[in-house]
């Protein structure tokens, strides 16, 4: 039988106990998503989503196909099973150590959403961070709540 850790509280994990292939698909998905970013802040928002803009040539032409066909959409969904793998194994290691989770997960969602709100409010109305606190709090609630809630009686 293990021993219980020594501190109860939350501590960034050590570098050797990372996983770089997250941190690279993480940084990955972050480039991916400035790029198509780019693009959607580069034409007005009413062509956003209608493909490559009519009239382009040459190297115009062939990045916004790649910007179009590669990129777009492509990035988000992978920074979102990101956030999923993130949660399931903080959840793991915070069950490993006999820590529990959902103070800590809790801040951290309150704080995502919180920078979500401010960055809505004051710089862009299209911002995602809102999305993922408020997807994080689906999947605490899916996952932490009497069986049946969601289904009516």
């Amino acid at each position: 039988m293990t021993s219980p850790p020594s501190s109860p509280t939350f501590v960034p994990i050590p570098s050797q106990d990372r996983l770089d292939a997250l941190d690279v698909l993480r940084g990955f998905a972050l480039i991916g998503i400035c790029i198509a970013n780019v693009e959607f802040f580069n034409r007005p928002v009413a062509e956003t989503g209608n493909g490559i803009p009519a009239g382009l040539h040459g190297l115009d032409w062939l990045v916004a196909f790649i910007v179009a066909y590669f990129v777009s959409g492509k990035f988000w969904t992978i920074f979102s099973l990101l956030f999923g793998m993130g949660f399931a194994l903080m959840l793991e290691r915070a069950q490993t150590a006999q820590r529990p989770f959902m103070p800590a997960y809790g801040r951290r969602i309150a704080a995502l959403g919180a920078f979500g709100l401010l960055h809505y409010l004051l710089l862009w109305s299209g911002d995602i961070l809102i999305s993922y606190a408020f997807g994080a709090l689906v999947l605490v609630l899916t996952l932490f709540s009497r069986p049946g809630w969601m289904i009516p009686s």
